[in-house]
């Protein structure tokens, strides 16, 4: 049997005395119905944290027998001059159903960790509105390392 090693196996990890693992906690609130392509800025993300899992939990938004609601996660810059450029899908693929129904936390870690060199939103780019919306909240906590900006 054979050890099959990654290529981070070794690699050294930052960490300071008190540690530098981070839950970064956010929320939207949303009264009226948003429609397709519309972007919900659910929280800042500081520059610096290395994002390796996001969770989204929400209150039902869609009460429709056969809701509609879809949508993707993603990240855009605070400041466009900055970036980076925005990715409405690097968390999660559009099509994500989890606001349909009232949610006690979807994990979405499908992705490579990633480090934002500047403040960037969590953002839900909308693919299809609710059929029948009711107001209501997401809330998201986004877990990585604080790693510090350059």
């Amino acid at each position: 049997m054979a050890n099959v090693d990654s290529t981070t196996l070794n690699q050294n990890q930052y960490m300071q005395a008190f540690g530098n693992a981070v839950q970064l906690p956010g929320s939207i609130a949303l009264s009226a119905n948003p429609t397709a392509a519309d972007v919900l800025r659910i929280m800042r993300i500081p520059a610096g944290t290395q994002v390796s899992e996001v969770v989204l939990a929400n209150t039902d938004l869609d009460t429709n027998g056969a809701p509609t609601f879809v949508h993707s996660l993603g990240y855009a810059p605070v400041n466009s001059d900055d970036g980076p450029t925005a990715s409405a899908t690097y968390f999660a693929a559009a099509g994500q159903t989890n606001l349909q129904a009232a949610n006690e936390g979807k994990v979405y870690a499908k992705f490579a960790p990633i480090t934002f060199a500047y403040d960037v939103y969590l953002t839900a780019t909308v693919g299809t509105a609710a059929a029948t919306f009711a107001a209501g909240t997401i809330y998201a906590t986004v877990k990585g390392v604080a790693r510090g900006i350059k």
